[in-house]
């Protein structure tokens, strides 16, 4: 774990994400990159006749870009020293893009290990067609995705719940969150939630104790229930279990399919007590 990426639009979710990104970071020796997007102007100008005026608006767009550039510089540096701490390295950087690709694209060019995001965790109508800009990250990102709904005032990772359905070829996955478990050593909680009765727990406990195997887990408890309702039961675990953390694997649906069929990932976002991690799988 060398690199997290927090973005942030100066508000207090943003710094939700920091302090919890400076938690791990201090106990992982990783840096922070502290990311403001700036999103371009997309509405065209007009000349007095009302047609369009390709050179007004170009100079327009650039002098606002430019403004809002220097007054944003200004900002992250305030936003990066108000919340500092003398042993974590933090850089701030400005991205002239959307805020999705931006982050997406930041992540890509720095090789970054773990993005921490703070989220409203808002249920809106338009949140069902275009999800916030987490959770629009979450779908896309090839690198895990914490999102922080709620002000932690010091997060720990003691106790961490995977809930897994053992189908999902999840090695590209467990690769990335390796790195951090090494780091921070939780205690582990694999989870499979089946909705059939007819299920045998003697056979998907030796699944869990194979996939540890797998993965090389060591510090883990193998936890199968049944539970008509996945999320729910997801999240009833994770409070019997005091959780520090959820883990989720994503296929990051996107457009109608993820209109249609849903997100696990996004849904625990919105309603879980405690953060989420999502890892991406496709």
């Amino acid at each position: 774990m060398n690199r997290i990426l927090v973005p942030t639009d100066f508000s207090n979710i943003a710094a939700n994400a920091l302090n919890v990104a400076l938690d791990i970071a201090e106990k992982s020796n990783a840096e922070i990159y502290l990311l403001n997007v700036i999103e371009p102007l997309v509405d065209a100008g007009f000349s007095a006749s009302g047609s369009l005026d390709f050179e007004y608006t170009i100079t327009e767009e650039d002098r606002y870009i430019y403004e809002l550039h220097a007054v944003n510089e200004k900002k992250l540096a305030a936003f990066a020293a108000r919340y500092a701490r003398g042993n974590v390295d933090i850089c701030p950087t400005i991205a002239i893009d959307k805020v999705g690709d931006g982050v997406l694209g930041f992540m890509k060019k720095h090789k970054i290990d773990l993005v921490v995001m703070g989220t409203s965790g808002e249920n809106t109508f338009e949140e069902y067609f275009i999800g916030n800009h987490t959770e629009q990250v979450m779908r896309e990102a090839n690198r895990p995705v914490l999102a922080i709904r709620n002000q932690i005032d010091k997060f720990k990772m003691e106790n961490v719940v995977i809930a897994t359905d053992l189908k999902t070829n999840a090695s590209e996955c467990m690769s990335h969150l390796l790195g951090l478990f090494n780091e921070l050593k939780p205690q582990i909680h694999l989870l499979h939630i089946s909705r059939s009765n007819s299920i045998s727990v003697k056979e998907t406990d030796e699944k869990i104790s194979q996939f540890a195997k797998k993965h090389q887990l060591e510090n883990y408890t193998s936890n199968v229930i049944r539970h008509n309702k996945l999320k729910m039961g997801i999240q009833r675990f994770a409070s019997e279990m005091k959780a520090d953390m959820i883990v989720t694997f994503t296929h990051g649906r996107k457009g109608l399919a993820h209109f249609f069929k849903g997100s696990i990932s996004e849904d625990l976002v919105r309603q879980a007590k405690v953060p989420v991690l999502s890892v991406h799988i496709d």
